[in-house]
């Protein structure tokens, strides 16, 4: 780029209060229109800790990194919350309310990515270990 056009690539704005200043602290957290208590935070701190790590690894061992439904074994599987994660917090951490799950079946379950908000779904699938 030549000097003459950086020199004027920003001259046009300098003096102009850019439009979003000020904003941020309006449209942020409590003062946001689709603020749901903070559940967010919530959410990445439980995911993030070290007993949630601890339990995806138990869920995997247990059932030998392999998919309860299709018998796919390794690649990409995900630990399911059998019982969903929002509505049974007691449920979170139980080993036995997870299970090993290829993204495919994931995708298939009916909780899987809060489709079961605001029910408890009393339908479970069996397996055999």
């Amino acid at each position: 780029m030549s000097a003459m056009f950086k020199s004027n690539q920003t001259s046009w704005k300098k003096g102009n209060i850019p439009w979003n200043k000020g904003r941020k602290s309006k449209l942020s957290g409590e003062n946001h229109y689709n603020w749901q208590g903070g559940k967010t935070e919530e959410n990445k701190r439980i995911r993030n800790s070290f007993e949630y790590k601890e339990w995806r690894k138990a869920v995997f061992e247990r059932d030998d990194y392999t998919c309860v439904l299709c018998w796919v074994r390794g690649g990409h599987i995900e630990a399911d919350h059998i019982k969903s994660f929002s509505q049974y917090p007691e449920l979170r951490l139980e080993l036995s309310n997870g299970r090993t799950l290829c993204q495919p079946c994931h995708r298939k379950t009916d909780n899987f990515k809060g489709r079961a908000k605001g029910r408890k779904s009393g339908r479970t699938l069996v397996y055999k270990n």
